[in-house]
């Protein structure tokens, strides 16, 4: 009996102890959120004019008395929350060599269109300052001959800027579209994901801000695949890349001519619809049909075949919403139909 209640106190000492652990563990989760939200997330605003995501939720959650699925659903908001960051920051920064690249090109041509004013410059002035020795010629012959010259010279110099200024116009004009091409790149790359080839978040975040801000009506419809952790894990991040490639290019190919498609970050996308809820609703039906199913996949360890299922969430923009309030509505509800998949 004695045995027994020693095993019975050691058992219950143990089990104190993992409760310590575990209790000090979600305090340091807790503490890191709070310490990426401090010293990381206040560049957002500051230096690249993005708001910057929270972790409040769900560290009220890890200070209550979390249960396992809490601890589930917060491990996977936060992995989707620091994985678009990640993306939002570098679609932020894509684009930034090719912008340095035009800026010196342009410094160069100011230096070099300086250098030429100079040059210019020393030119008229050995010709003034000869006509201002001319003044002491002794007769008018002699004036006469030295102006002819100095007027030979002026009209040369007058040619010559003809000439020149014409081959820097082509010049600047040729160097001109380059920069205007060199900048449309930039800015198509900075909008592009280089994954799917689709409008990335900050070009369709753009787009809505926009349509919002001209008052046009439009339904925003984001997508995501269920348990799309699973295949990575099971199979690789190779396999779920190829996996959201062929993904997007079935969504590309269900919508409308005047859709606007992008992959918002991760296994989300969202499109912008230029029509009601009540005609997306029933196109989203359709586009289930259309992305459900099984998917072929080719990989260095053979053929594939996916079960992909989606979840889809939609709100339309009301008068006077702005662009988030659009997307945090959207996203709540793809949140609710998550929670059933």
């Amino acid at each position: 009996m004695a045995k027994d209640l020693i095993t019975l106190g050691d058992s219950l000492s143990q089990y104190e102890r993992q409760g310590g652990l575990l209790r000090t563990a979600l305090d340091c989760y807790g503490s890191a959120l709070s310490d990426v939200e401090k010293h990381i997330f206040h560049l957002y605003p500051d230096k690249l004019g993005l708001s910057p995501p929270n972790f409040q939720a769900e560290r009220r959650l890890l200070g209550a008395d979390a249960r396992q699925d809490d601890l589930k659903r917060i491990q996977e908001r936060l992995s989707r929350q620091l994985r678009d960051a990640s993306e939002r920051l570098e679609a932020q920064t894509a684009g930034t060599v090719e912008l340095s690249q035009v800026l010196a090109t342009l410094e160069q041509t100011a230096t070099s269109l300086k250098s030429k004013g100079e040059t210019r410059e020393k030119k008229f002035e050995g010709v003034a300052s000869s006509l201002q020795s001319a003044t002491r010629c002794q007769t008018v012959d002699e004036l006469r001959a030295r102006l002819q010259q100095e007027v030979g010279k002026i009209s040369a110099l007058v040619n010559e800027m003809k000439r020149e200024n014409q081959q820097l116009l082509s010049g600047l004009d040729k160097e001109m579209g380059e920069y205007r091409k060199k900048l449309d790149e930039a800015e198509l790359k900075a909008s592009t994901d280089t994954l799917t080839g689709l409008e990335n978040r900050r070009g369709l975040e753009a787009r809505v801000k926009s349509y919002t801000e001209a008052g046009l009506p439009f339904t925003i419809m984001i997508l995501d695949l269920n348990r799309f952790k699973a295949v990575n894990d099971m199979h690789g991040h190779l396999a779920g890349d190829l996996l959201l490639v062929e993904f997007s290019r079935k969504l590309k190919a269900l919508l409308a001519s005047s859709d606007h498609v992008a992959r918002w970050g991760g296994d989300e996308f969202v499109v912008l619809m230029e029509t009601s809820l009540r005609d997306a609703i029933a196109r989203a039906r359709s586009m289930e049909l259309g992305l459900n199913g099984f998917y072929q996949i080719m990989t260095d360890g053979g053929l594939l075949r996916l079960d992909v299922r989606v979840s889809i969430g939609m709100a339309e923009a009301r008068k006077g919403e702005t662009a988030a309030q659009v997307f945090k509505r959207a996203d709540a509800l793809l949140y609710r139909e998550k929670q059933k998949a």
